[in-house]
């Protein structure tokens, strides 16, 4: 049957497996909360196993070939009709069989593998495991007693060479009766061990039934055991709150107490406040008085200020007309000894001019002189 994915259908999570034999895996499913109540939600798994041909990408993804399971409407699911010694996963989803709708896959499950036929054997129970065992004693018995009649055989093979073939014929056909009276009690005791094997397959089928029903069972005790906790949760819960409520309003009235005696307290301090507020009015009044024979005293200061700053600025007006005549005294010898400075040095020059003239006529002199002298002293 086609089901048409709806992504606002929930989503499973993985089946977990709770039981398993050589030929059946028992799944239970996780209900999410949406399914509960009258909704037509059933659930489906598919299976896949590692025997089962699968492809892989070019990128090494692995594709499984599923097989699909009918719907069911319970927590359990046996899957049955498995191989021995096979691994398998699992998945489920949501189905809505009357809307043909369902939700998306769930993740795959962990590789669980069944149970090898001796595997099985083991696990159903001690009488199928006496039953192996003696079937195996019988045969080793067989076995050793074909030995010592295949020893037999080979130790007296000269005496019946020896021996008349009658004799020979009638040996051989008394092991044979011997053989086949044995071989035919060991088809016996096989027929019997194989419909009790059949007897204990069947009666294992009944115990997984029996199992699947208990797990149901204990889910809706649980599911009723958690709704029962959920009550007494509740009317615990509710006791706590009343419980908490009495407190409340006992920290209510303690807080209305609280709130009437600050209302009190801040009366009083209302009327501290207005006395307090008097108290400025009167010491604003005495700033204020205070405050005008500053006034008065700063203007008088002020008037006694002007006068010296008129005084002082009459003082400084007499010394500048005074330093602005001694000023024009300095200009003028400064002036006259820039003069006298320069007519001393028009004379240093002029004098400079005579010694210039005067030098070489001294010169001339003395040579003159210089010569009458020599002349004097020749004669």
């Amino acid at each position: 049957m086609q089901f048409t994915v709806m992504p606002e259908l929930p989503v499973l999570p993985p089946p977990e497996v709770v039981s398993k034999t050589d030929q059946s895996i028992s799944l239970r499913i996780q209900k999410p909360p949406q399914t509960d109540g009258d909704a037509p939600f059933t659930f489906q798994i598919v299976r896949s196993s590692r025997r089962s041909p699968a492809s892989h990408s070019e990128h090494g993804y692995v594709y499984y070939s599923w097989s699909d399971s009918a719907p069911f409407a319970g927590k359990m699911m046996p899957v049955k009709g498995l191989s021995p010694n096979t691994t398998y996963v699992f998945r489920a989803r949501v189905v809505h069989e009357a809307a043909r709708q369902c939700g998306e896959w769930s993740p795959l499950t962990p590789y669980a593998r069944t149970f090898t036929e001796e595997e099985d054997a083991k696990r159903s129970g001690t009488v199928f495991e006496h039953a192996l065992k003696l079937e195996r004693a019988q045969k080793t018995q067989l076995q050793s007693q074909i030995s010592k009649l295949t020893g037999l055989l080979d130790g007296g093979k000269a005496a019946r060479e020896a021996d008349s073939k009658t004799q020979l014929h009638e040996d051989m056909l008394a092991s044979r009766r011997v053989i086949d009276t044995r071989l035919v009690k060991l088809q016996r005791e096989l027929s019997a061990q194989a419909s009790a094997l059949q007897t204990l397959k069947s009666q294992r089928s009944a115990d997984e039934q029996m199992i699947t029903e208990l797990l149901n069972e204990q889910e809706a005790l649980r599911t009723t055991q958690s709704q029962k906790q959920d009550q007494v949760q509740y009317e615990l819960e509710m006791q706590t709150l009343r419980s908490q409520l009495e407190r409340n309003e006992q920290a209510l009235h303690k807080h209305q107490e609280q709130v009437n005696a600050s209302h009190e307290q801040i009366t009083s301090y209302e009327k501290s406040l207005e006395d307090k507020k008097g108290e400025i009015a009167q010491k604003e009044q005495e700033v204020e008085r205070i405050m005008a024979d500053c006034n008065r005293m700063v203007q008088e200061q002020a008037d006694l200020a002007h006068v010296k700053q008129l005084e002082v600025e009459d003082a400084l007006l007499e010394a500048k007309t005074s330093l602005e005549q001694q000023l024009d005294i300095n200009t003028y010898l400064r002036d006259e000894v820039m003069r006298m400075r320069e007519e001393n040095h028009h004379l240093r020059n002029q004098i400079d001019e005579v010694d210039s003239e005067i030098a070489p006529k001294l010169v001339r002199l003395e040579d003159e002189n210089q010569q009458l002298r020599e002349q004097l002293r020749r004669r």
